[in-house]
């Protein structure tokens, strides 16, 4: 029923009518008032507009100045890189005197990377092969009583 009926024979039906639809406004009025008041405490911004009359322009952004720096477009660092120290370097020592450490110089070397000795067997792949020794003497493998590395 639209708020200029009234029924037949009810002189204050209009007046109720009028008072029924001001509660209802009302309402309406206290829901609004009461979600923005919760979006404020809950620091949410509304993103609704209202009428001009009622709308506030957004802060403006202050200009520079001379207390205030100017934005720089030069990107600053977000941290700076430190290389690791060198290592500490290695230093070798002359073997002792009769070693049996690979030297430069000694040749075919056993399989652990020494330098083979007069008396020791030899390998397969070495039978007649000619070397130095760790010495520096030369040796040869030869068939002396089984496959050994004699002096030349």
């Amino acid at each position: 029923m639209a708020l200029d009926q009234t029924p037949a024979g009810d002189p204050n039906a209009k007046a109720r009518n009028i008072r029924n639809a001001k509660k209802g406004c009302g309402g309406c009025l206290a829901v609004f008032v009461g979600l923005m008041v919760l979006a404020a405490a809950c620091g949410g911004r509304s993103t609704t507009s209202t009428s001009a009359a009622g709308s506030n322009p957004p802060p403006a952004t202050p200009a520079p100045t001379a207390a205030t720096e100017a934005p720089s477009n030069t990107p600053t660092p977000q941290s700076t890189y430190t290389p690791p120290a060198p290592a500490p370097a290695h230093t070798t020592q002359a073997p002792p005197a009769g070693a049996t450490h690979p030297a430069s110089s000694c040749y075919p070397q056993t399989n652990g990377r020494k330098c083979y000795q007069p008396g020791e067997y030899c390998r397969s792949s070495d039978h007649g092969a000619s070397g130095i020794d760790g010495e520096g003497a030369a040796i040869r493998c030869e068939d002396n009583n089984g496959w050994r590395w004699e002096r030349v």
